[in-house]
């Protein structure tokens, strides 16, 4: 049987389509993020620790939906890899102030029964997160980091915010508000609008560009012609992630980044990071990138200015990186410019 949490009173009840015991409160029509918070995900200790959470709240809250939206609050903000809400504005002033005046230490977090069926590719690919205990560097309290191991892309793709706002390479203390840098290992992988898989490689990348907790052959089940990448950064997984939602080809954009340094007479090519593609029947392809030094602003850049050079360069670019011997190529400007040789200086 299951142990779920009752949201309305914090008491563990027994199954999640039962009424509680305690409060009477009675099981959603439709279970949805409900099934985060049983035994399935997290521990009975764990789920105790956010009941006495609920609890507090309760007693402190005006209402019941300021309480109840003062937990979604807790959750979204400092446990988002357990439960992600959009909190109503109306309630997130209020939310901000329950919890601090409740001063509350971080609960340590440790996981349920839940277990990967390998022969079920529903369960083998869901998004698989580890937490590992820990103490906050700034004030000490003991707390827990969470690492993201596996993103799917294509089932979550409402989390996708995380990955862009970089919340999931973050760990805020709910004692002391400090921020801590999470560094991991982590895959992401979506099959539409092109099937991809992404590979970060915290903190550096070794040489044989080898994968570790997830080998490439694990995705086999899923008969799909994936395109692998490499990054060694944050930020590079962020644009990654963009350019491929957008449908564009990765190669092209670090060859117009390339192209534009080269017209503006400046190596500004590491410091390009992509925003968007804009297209239209009228409209030639045009790409726009954002200057991560903020000296430069955004520039824009349209690949029919440089037609006959991108058309010999692309197809080189492309032929190069399937010789290499690494299954998981590492596609930027430094990339672009050891691949293409004496081509890379060619206006």
């Amino acid at each position: 049987m299951t142990a779920a949490l009752c949201i309305n009173c914090g008491k563990l009840k027994h199954g999640l389509l039962s009424q509680c015991d305690h409060c009477g409160e009675l099981p959603p029509k439709e279970i949805t993020f409900e099934i985060f918070l049983s035994d399935h995900y997290l521990s009975v200790d764990t789920l105790k620790e956010f009941g006495r959470v609920i609890k507090r709240l309760s007693i402190v809250a005006n209402d019941k939906p300021e309480a109840y939206w003062a937990f979604m609050y807790l959750l979204s903000e400092y446990y988002p890899e357990i439960i992600f809400a959009d909190v109503p504005k109306a309630f997130r002033v209020s939310s901000k102030i329950l919890l601090k005046d409740l001063d509350l230490d971080p609960i340590v977090i440790k996981k349920g029964r839940f277990k990967t069926d390998k022969n079920d590719p529903e369960s083998k690919y869901a998004t698989i997160v580890d937490y590992s205990d820990t103490q906050c560097p700034y004030c000490g309290v003991k707390k827990s980091l969470a690492a993201w191991r596996l993103f799917n892309g294509y089932t979550d793709a409402s989390l996708k915010l995380l990955i862009f706002e970089g919340r999931i390479f973050q760990s805020r203390c709910l004692k002391c508000q400090k921020i801590q840098s999470v560094r991991n290992d982590m895959v992401y992988f979506d099959i539409e609008p092109k099937p991809i898989i992404i590979f970060l490689d915290n903190p550096k990348a070794d040489p044989e560009h080898q994968i570790n907790h997830v080998p490439k052959e694990y995705f086999n089940d899923l008969f799909e012609n994936f395109l692998y990448r490499k990054v060694n950064r944050p930020i590079e997984l962020i644009e990654k992630i963009k350019i491929f939602d957008d449908g564009v080809d990765d190669i092209e954009v670090e060859l117009a980044k390339h192209l534009l340094s080269l017209e503006m007479g400046m190596d500004v090519t590491e410091r390009l990071h992509y925003h968007e593609m804009q297209s239209g029947f009228f409209k030639k392809k045009t790409f726009t990138f954002r200057d991560r030094k903020n000296e430069l602003g955004m520039l824009t850049y349209q690949m029919k200015d440089k037609k006959g050079q991108a058309a010999r360069l692309l197809p080189l670019m492309r032929d190069k990186l399937k010789q290499q011997r690494s299954e998981w190529p590492v596609v930027k400007a430094e990339t672009l410019i050891k691949l293409l040789g004496s081509e890379a200086k060619y206006k």
